[in-house]
């Protein structure tokens, strides 16, 4: 293992059990503090522990159960797996604190941010230092900007489970900054007061979400009736073209059977007119033959004859 340098009594060693960011609130403490206060992050207890010999304490920061269990919901972990999972962490962290209860200072994450004040007046008093500025909580942090419905949620699933709720209350005697019973009843009112307040931008929002779906509906609505009523055209004139393009095929019919008789009467007289011209020319070469021209006075003696 490296070995760590010596700290001054101004350098405080700082162990986050929650996995968490540094808090801003304790860095914002520590830039203020007279003497200055350095933070050293350390990945474990038992390294800061050693590291910090020469200070008076090692600073352990963690999340209760209640607020694990308020992040594990709103993730969509199940209750049933949140709760398991939490509990053994929760467990875990107050095995490895159990013995070095005098050399640990204890400080839950939501609580130290909501009072910054109480956490200023703890380590003035632990470590001997002022703080020049006032120290006032973050309003970013204001329940109702949490979410009530799985706040509740864990605080139920805390209160039914035994080992939760022996877990949880070690861990509130270990925290220098537990909250008193008065503390948590106001928790609840403000829980209670920012369900209701969520419940009611939710029912705004949903209100606004079925306006908007009903002026879609109508405008599908409007658009099937003007559709219906295209397609009525549509088909009107597609009725038309077909009662057109039937007349045209009908008189086309027509007039392909006149055409028809007529070729034939065309024929008909062509070939009597040609039978015609035969016979005329045929009775010509009759009368300019010479068998004509020499039987015409017998002809005319039998015409003689014929007359009464």
């Amino acid at each position: 293992m490296p070995q760590t340098p010596a700290l001054s009594p101004a350098t405080l060693p700082v162990v986050i059990l929650d996995q968490g960011p540094m808090p801003e609130t304790l860095e914002s403490l520590a830039s203020d503090a007279s003497p200055k206060l350095t933070l050293q992050v350390q990945p474990d207890l038992q390294m800061a522990l050693q590291a910090g010999t020469e200070a008076p304490f090692v600073l352990v920061i963690l999340s209760s159960l209640e607020t694990a269990l308020v992040a594990a919901l709103g993730a969509g972990m199940p209750p049933s797996e949140a709760l398991a999972r939490e509990t053994a962490q929760l467990e875990e962290q107050l095995v490895g604190l159990r013995p070095h209860r005098r050399q640990i200072l204890v400080l839950e994450r939501s609580a130290m941010q909501a009072d910054p004040a109480a956490c200023a007046a703890l380590l003035s008093d632990r470590l001997g230092c002022a703080f020049e500025t006032d120290v006032t909580a973050d309003p970013s942090l204001d329940l109702p900007r949490e979410r009530p419905l799985q706040r509740l949620m864990a605080r139920v699933l805390v209160h039914e489970n035994s080992l939760a709720r022996r877990l949880e209350d070690e861990l509130e005697a270990s925290i220098a900054l537990a909250a008193d019973e008065t503390d948590k009843v106001a928790q609840l009112d403000r829980l209670h007061a920012a369900l209701k307040e969520d419940q009611s931008a939710q029912a705004i929002d949903l209100g606004w979400e079925l306006e908007q779906r009903e002026a879609e509906v109508q405008l599908l609505l409007a658009n099937v009736a003007q559709l219906e009523e295209q397609m009525q055209e549509d088909s009107l004139e597609l009725g038309l073209q077909q009662s057109l393009q039937s007349g045209m095929a009908v008189e086309g019919g027509r007039r392909t059977v006149r055409e028809e008789i007529l070729g034939a009467a065309l024929l008909r007289s062509l070939s009597e007119l040609q039978r015609g011209r035969e016979a005329e020319a045929l009775l010509d070469g009759v009368y300019r033959s010479t068998s004509w021209r020499l039987t015409s006075p017998m002809r005319t003696v039998r015409r003689g004859f014929r007359k009464p």
